[in-house]
């Protein structure tokens, strides 16, 4: 069964960790995909964007703006989103680092810009990229997701994909084959949340989860991670760290496209010894979640902002 779980963040956390600023490549054309804060449109607007000093972003016809309550995107009389920000006294800036521009992405001659929303105290978030794609609006959306890096840009993956991070930190309860739950995620450390890293690829007009392995060099580079963390839980003598690190490299070790058999020895060895003996069980729940995640939803709309099939 698998549920959210929140995870109380900082501030500085929430807006340093979102976007990373980079290059990528196409493998026919080399050209660089350039990552602005919306803030720069302020003082240098373009034809097709801008800030105004009363915080009304336009972006390619669309205006995004927002209200205590809400961020609203509109182009005329047609709503394309309208997105809850919650308390404000819990809310991140509007613009305070966290709302991104990605010219020429994700291919050269589109545009993307990613809007994030906080919408309680902790720090569920609302999170939008609005493409303009040739002759039509594309927008991709993770709904109450919990961490602080979601949208990502990273020249190893491409120029025509991004990151999700920390698209649900979620508890894992796992039942055995008589039905009895054997294990449950309770872990209240920042580390111990399964954070299911995914990667959103545009291909064939629209936006795509990534496929098993598709990327095994970021999950590699993901289970190196882990691999540290396995470690420390290990040092602390904690065996709920250590567990959900545990089911967070098997997922990984998964993406990769590794064959199953290296990565249950991999889980078996690194569960706890209470859970050792489940981790074939453990794994092929694990093995389902990955073949059937997908967080996000996808929209297209007209220039003109009418809903298209």
């Amino acid at each position: 069964m698998l549920c959210k779980r929140h995870y109380t963040k900082t501030l500085t956390y929430a807006i340093l960790g979102i976007f990373l600023l980079c290059f990528a490549f196409s493998a026919h054309e080399v050209f660089a995909m350039d990552i602005k804060n919306v803030s720069e449109f302020l003082k240098k607007p373009t034809k097709n964007i801008s800030l105004s000093k009363n915080d009304v972003i336009m972006f390619h016809g669309v205006k995004i703006h927002y209200t205590d309550e809400y961020d609203i995107a509109t182009i005329g009389k047609n709503q394309l989103f309208k997105t809850e920000r919650g308390d404000p006294k819990y809310n991140l800036p509007f613009y305070g680092g966290i709302t991104a521009v990605a010219i020429d992405f994700p291919i050269k001659g589109d545009d993307s810009i990613a809007i994030v929303s906080a919408i309680d105290r902790y720090f569920g978030f609302n999170n939008h990229m609005l493409t303009k794609h040739k002759d039509s609006f594309i927008l991709c959306s993770l709904i109450d997701t919990n961490g602080y890096e979601i949208f990502s840009f990273d020249a190893s993956i491409g120029n025509n994909a991004f990151i999700l991070g920390d698209t649900q930190l979620i508890e894992y309860t796992f039942t055995g084959p008589d039905g009895q739950v054997i294990y449950k995620t309770t872990h209240p450390g920042m580390f111990a949340g399964l954070n299911l890293n995914r990667i959103a690829v545009f291909e064939n007009e629209t936006w795509r989860i990534d496929n098993i392995g598709e990327y095994p060099d970021h999950y590699k580079r993901q289970l190196t991670a882990i691999d540290e963390r396995l470690e420390q839980s290990k040092e602390y003598n904690d065996d709920d760290l250590r567990a959900s690190n545990a089911i967070l490299y098997a997922y990984c070790c998964i993406m990769t496209g590794e064959n199953d058999a290296n990565c249950i020895e991999k889980l078996h060895l690194f569960l706890t010894p209470q859970l050792s003996e489940y981790s074939k069980h453990i794994f092929q729940v694990i093995k389902k979640h990955a073949n059937t995640f997908n967080p996000l939803t996808i929209e297209r709309f007209s220039l003109s902002g009418n809903k298209l099939p």
